[in-house]
């Protein structure tokens, strides 16, 4: 579901790379997803909507009420200080901006800005890839967008459960670790004191000690108790990502390890970006797995190593 006919065409054409077809495509708004008679659904991946609503709260409401009793979502919505640099661009381009009529005089002003930034300012020490990588589009978004709600930690599980919804965990194990204190404080009395305290003030001190969460990535569930076995029938395994190429890691046998009676998968994952215009038009052989199909790379590098577990 999207408004956007453009977004809708990338969407597709992504669809076609990764031979997923079983989907249903709607033009519309996310206000309107009740009235459409789509039904009620498992799962819902809805990532940076909700924070451009004229009423965020409402629409993360509709999401509610469109999972079944056992449904959950993976969500993102902007953190608050992490974007701070952000904010203060934004600011500095409404005053900029304010006698301009068109969105390419607004882009152009946004431009020179950046580059008359000194080195020192908020925005300068974090980079954004939307500027660096998404060019025009990047930076409309990112600095020239008129609504842009962020959260800190207490705010987002304030949301949450304003509309009765439990909060899971951070999707990204990025957050999860920058969040822990158990990782970022190392001062054993101050520790002790924070495992005294609730999850959401640890989690809210981790934040602001970061101070470079950019967005928060997260499960949530209309039940407390989620935990899901991979022995159901009919459960579906969620890859995070561009799944390519993750048939055949799970296939080698290579990769396989034992660690105390339970097995683990352990590979090393390759991150790539690539050109989807480059794919958009083509068509695949069905015969063939993912990995099998090239695609033009921008750049490659490897992260480090994860770790998927297997029931």
């Amino acid at each position: 579901v999207d408004f956007s006919v453009p977004s809708m065409h990338v969407a597709q054409a992504r669809s076609l790379f990764r031979r997923t077809r079983k989907i249903v495509w709607v033009t519309s708004w996310i206000e309107d997803v009740a009235k459409l008679g789509l039904g009620v659904f498992d799962f819902i991946h809805c990532t940076g909507v909700l924070h451009h609503l004229k009423n965020p709260q409402t629409g993360l409401n509709i999401l509610k009420d469109i999972q079944n009793e056992h449904g959950g979502a993976d969500l993102m919505v902007y953190g608050k200080y992490g974007r701070r640099g952000i904010y203060q661009i934004q600011e500095l381009l409404r005053n900029t901006n304010k006698h301009e009529k068109t969105g390419h005089k607004e882009l152009d002003n946004a431009k020179h800005v950046l580059q008359i930034l000194p080195e020192y300012h908020w925005f300068r020490q974090i980079k954004f890839s939307d500027v660096e990588i998404m060019g025009n589009i990047g930076i409309y978004d990112l600095l020239l967008h008129k609504r842009d709600v962020s959260y800190s930690v207490p705010d987002l599980y304030g949301w949450l459960g304003n509309s009765n919804l439990n909060f899971i965990d951070y999707s990204c194990h990025y957050d999860r670790l920058k969040l822990s204190i158990k990782l970022l404080i190392t001062e054993s009395l101050f520790y002790r004191k924070l495992t005294k305290l609730s999850i959401v003030n640890q989690r809210s001190i981790a934040e602001i000690v970061q101070g470079n969460l950019i967005k928060h990535e997260f499960y949530t569930s209309k039940n407390a108790m989620t935990e899901a076995s991979l022995e159901e029938i009919g459960a579906v395994l969620f890859v995070y990502g561009s799944p390519i190429g993750f048939r055949n890691t799970i296939a080698d046998q290579n990769n396989y390890q034992q660690i105390r009676n339970e097995t683990y998968i352990h590979a090393r994952v390759k991150e790539s970006f690539f050109d989807e215009s480059a794919v958009s038009s083509r068509t695949f052989d069905d015969s063939k797995s993912a990995i099998d199909i090239p695609f033009a790379v921008s750049y490659t590098h490897l992260r480090a190593h994860e770790t998927l577990r297997y029931l």
